[in-house]
């Protein structure tokens, strides 16, 4: 019951992120009717605890029988652009891990077989990696980095702060593709940043024909949350700064304890031109109705260029269908199914997260409010602030505080030689609602420009002057990056 009180109680506090004044009626409706369906939903929960727990037999037979459909479905070859269908054979793998997990004594050995015939380039998978049934000593929560040598300074700017501004205790790990990727002086300059730092050669997890993650770049993500020993992780790229410490939030985020997913949402930008990534996900549907997360989006409403953010991605990979979603969303990534679909219509990995949720009729979880702005506001003619221009996109915890942004500390990265710092004064939040989003323009070289909301005053230069006299320390480290 706290848990079902807790949800209830968060949903509420979303809901109410929404300008009821400012709903359609339908919106209206769909509102009301969620809220009833989740209280449906959570009374059910809380009663259904009470049922008798299915006998050590039972138990068996059930995971006999869905290993059974299993066996026949990856009999099956599958064609790599039937998402839908290997969707339904996640969903079912997940179901026979579920199984495995509730009893122990089940035998795991013709599960971890259909995994590799199914997946392949999982053959060369390191035992210490975290999945539903491990027990991995010192392993519970920690923070994975993508890191290559473009990315070194950027990287070592986010562990300093996470270490001697936000105090963060997170231990990390820093995941590369090959030696080439990421150096080795870089990854020993790395360690000497912090002492409970570890480095992840997913070369050596990964079937690298397969996979092909050497020059992946962003296909090398979900890998790296696979491979990683952390029940709990926290995915985060390499250009990420943090607000606030990450260290709680799979304590404190109901939602996240629910599904063991949480997600960002990009800029609410609608789509440019004819192309449709809404339509094309339809197609992936293939007559499959879309989940009420999917549905309620202002990205499936008003057909906006992108959904997700993968800047930070959190995943707990004790729950069977956030970890084989996860798996799915890595199959998605391969060399031959990236360059052949899925990066046809996206780009690069940040939707095939939420992605695989959705096609194996997974529970997921968006942070509600779309992306916002951080940066220095303009003045107009008349003396206001009314826009902003940055390379940074602001995203929100769940008391609609700033949580974290992506973009560096840098004014801009896309010109590394340049290593002026910016400066935050105010930003612009994203809502629920689409006529209370920024209406964003994208000029050049990463930067965007936002307009139509009330900037708000950042009110915490003193952690970002913190920040940035530390990064200023890392870059007189390593003047030659």
């Amino acid at each position: 019951m706290a848990l079902a009180s807790e949800r209830l109680q968060y949903y509420i506090s979303t809901w109410m992120l929404m300008p009821l004044r400012r709903l359609t009626n339908k919106s209206r409706v769909l509102l009301i009717t969620a809220l009833f369906l989740t209280l449906i939903y959570i009374l059910h929960g809380s009663l259904s605890g009470s049922e008798a727990p299915l006998s050590e037999d039972s138990r068996a037979q059930n995971a006999k029988d869905v290993q059974t459909k299993l066996e026949s479905m990856v009999e099956m070859p599958i064609d790599i652009s039937d998402f839908k269908g290997m969707g339904e054979r996640t969903a079912a793998f997940a179901s026979l891990t579920e199984a495995l997990v509730a009893d122990p004594n089940l035998n795991r050995t013709p599960l971890l077989s259909l995994l590799k015939q199914q997946f392949p380039w999982l053959q060369h998978v390191k035992r210490r990696w975290h999945t539903p049934f491990s027990n991995l000593a010192g392993a519970e929560t920690g923070l994975v980095i993508c890191v290559g040598s473009k990315d070194f300074l950027l990287a070592a700017h986010l562990i300093r702060t996470l270490r001697d501004v936000l105090g963060s205790s997170l231990p990390i790990e820093i995941a590369y593709a090959g030696e080439s990727d990421l150096l080795a002086t870089e990854r020993d300059a790395l360690k000497a940043l912090d002492s409970k730092l570890e480095t992840i050669n997913l070369l050596e997890y990964y079937d690298e024909s397969i996979a092909g993650l050497q020059n992946g770049r962003f296909a090398m993500k979900p890998f790296a949350l696979l491979a990683s020993r952390f029940r709990k992780a926290i995915l985060v790229d390499a250009d990420v700064l943090f607000l606030q410490r990450p260290d709680t939030i799979f304590e404190t985020h109901p939602m996240l304890k629910e599904t063991g997913t949480l997600f960002w949402h990009d800029r609410a930008y609608p789509k440019v031109g004819d192309f449709s990534r809404r339509d094309w996900i339809k197609g992936l549907l293939n007559g499959k109705q879309p989940s009420a997360m999917l549905n309620q989006s202002l990205f499936w409403e008003h057909d906006l260029w992108q959904e997700m953010d993968s800047g930070v991605v959190c995943i707990d990979k004790a729950k069977t269908s956030a970890f084989m979603g996860l798996i799915f969303a890595s199959w998605m990534n391969t060399e031959k199914v990236r360059n052949e679909v899925v990066y046809e219509h996206v780009l690069g990995d940040k939707e095939t997260f939420w992605l695989a949720s959705e096609l194996s009729s997974f529970a997921y979880y968006f942070h509600p409010t779309y992306a916002g702005i951080i940066g220095n506001a303009k003045d107009t003619a008349e003396g206001k602030r009314d826009s902003m221009c940055s390379v940074q996109m602001l995203h929100f915890d769940a008391d609609r505080k700033p949580f974290w942004y992506n973009g560096s500390l840098r004014k801009n990265k896309a010109f590394p030689k340049n290593r002026d710092f910016a400066t935050f004064t105010h930003y612009m939040p994203g809502s629920v609602d689409m006529e209370q989003n920024p209406a964003w323009k994208y000029k050049a070289d990463n930067v965007w420009c936002a307009s139509g909301v009330a900037p708000v005053p950042f009110g915490n230069e003193e952690l970002m002057t913190k920040m940035v006299k530390v990064a200023q320390e890392v870059d007189g480290m390593y003047p030659d990056y």
